[in-house]
């Protein structure tokens, strides 16, 4: 018996280590509760050690370029804090090929920004983790089955708020998993996103966008959207393309209201160009806020989504905090 146990494990561990996961820690962060795997797709999973049996599993979108799981490194403790497994695709590519993301190589002859192609990555991600990182508790490189949450929960920002929304339209599988969506200052704005002047004054070429209206034909789900007075990208106009558009009734739009309500953009940790770019201000223009994350992220952000996971409606969330 205990040879089959052992030939088992031994097995499951060969299989685990074929499809590129690694184990960075035990614990990623002292007193976080938190296992950390990640495969060569840099999709971050973070496992809650508080339970054997976790609340939910959260998929957190990054926003535009902002693909340092770090930035949003607060909200996923939070999370796992509190029992729930984390999934972080990095749907865009890190360094140098930032630049493809932004839009910049296409100007010199190569292909454009495709918000349908980083929702393919992220779907591909998060079917990854629910297959090979999720069902286990490795605890010391020795798998244990654990029983997965039935609940699946996306939290979208910014672009990501657009990845996400796209996500039941390209995945049948992942829709009739999802039970809940908050999207974040999320934007699809075709003038903002697509051709014409970003901030900064820089001429972009066109971005593949998701279909909005397609894609809403297939949210039927809770849905929440959040969004900031202070918020410079992601306005009533933005929020009423993903709220008009889906098919659920259960949808509300807040606005926060607040100095500190902007985009939701941290810049730190993102590496030495963004903390000069924060230092002299200049992210205030190019991330839609004062890019740090304060007690507003907290009241606001985090409140949301417990409370769709808690199971409640999302027109009964009403945050302790001012709002419209």
């Amino acid at each position: 018996m205990k040879k089959t146990v052992f030939l088992v494990a031994l097995a499951v561990l060969f299989c685990f280590n074929a499809i590129g996961a690694q184990v960075h820690a035990q614990n990623y962060k002292t007193g976080t509760n938190t296992l950390f795997f990640e495969n060569p797709e840099k999709t971050q999973v973070f496992i809650s050690t508080k339970t054997k049996t976790p609340k939910g599993t959260v998929v957190i979108l990054h926003g535009m370029i902002l693909v340092n799981f770090e930035i949003y490194m607060q909200l996923i403790f939070d999370l796992t804090n509190r029992g729930y497994d984390v999934i972080f695709p990095q749907y865009q590519e890190a360094g140098f090929a930032i630049l493809s993301s932004m839009g910049v190589l296409a100007l010199l002859g190569g292909d454009s920004p495709s918000h349908v192609e980083w929702t393919q990555n992220a779907i591909a991600g998060i079917n990854w983790a629910l297959d090979a990182i999720i069902p286990y508790w490795y605890n010391w490189y020795t798998p244990v089955i654990r029983k997965p949450s039935p609940k699946l929960y996306i939290y979208g920002h910014s672009v990501g708020g657009a990845i996400g929304y796209n996500i039941p339209l390209l995945s049948s599988d992942l829709k009739s998993k999802i039970k809940g969506i908050v999207l974040a200052n999320a934007v699809v704005d075709p003038t903002a996103l697509a051709a014409g002047t970003m901030p900064g004054g820089i001429e972009m070429p066109a971005v593949e966008l998701i279909d909005v209206e397609a894609a809403g034909e297939q949210i039927n789900v809770p849905l929440l959207y959040l969004g900031g007075s202070e918020d410079d990208w992601a306005d009533a106009y933005q929020a009423s393309l993903f709220l008009d558009n889906a098919a659920t009734a259960n949808k509300k739009q807040l606005t926060a209201i607040s100095p500190d309500a902007d985009h939701m953009a941290p810049a730190t940790n993102q590496g030495p160009l963004f903390d000069i770019l924060s230092w002299t201000g200049l992210t205030d223009s190019m991330l839609g806020g004062d890019a740090e994350w304060n007690t507003m992220d907290t009241a606001f952000y985090v409140p949301a989504l417990l409370h769709l996971i808690n199971g409640n409606s999302a027109t009964s969330f009403n945050p302790a905090i001012a709002w419209e």
